[in-house]
């Protein structure tokens, strides 16, 4: 449903899994961060004191983060393009606003 407004941040998001998993579409990377965050959340649950212990469970909790607010603009009928400029701003994870930034200042030129 958000791909869309996600699949310019998609590999920015999830660099680390995407070199470990370099043949893996972007469907297939959400589905290996859903997997690493299920299991984050089960060591979380039953209390292990070190739960985060990668960098990839950083990223994929920084991917949830990303999608959660991604949602929360959908619901709030925000259009995918919009989305994608505002997470870009927002997370660092995409140049769609710089793009536009950047051919707004050609214009005024």
């Amino acid at each position: 449903m958000l791909n869309n407004a996600l699949n310019n941040s998609i590999d920015n998001l999830l660099w680390r899994l995407k070199r470990k998993n370099p043949k893996s579409d972007i469907t297939k990377l959400v589905s290996i961060a859903a997997s690493l965050l299920t299991n984050l959340r089960g060591k979380i649950a039953h209390g292990e004191s070190s739960a985060v212990q990668s960098d990839e469970d950083v990223e994929c909790i920084r991917f949830l983060d990303v999608l959660a607010y991604a949602q929360t603009l959908k619901r709030a009928k925000i259009t995918d393009v919009d989305i994608e400029l505002i997470i870009g701003a927002v997370y660092k994870c995409n140049f769609k606003y710089m793009e536009l930034f950047n051919s707004k200042q050609k214009d005024s030129q």
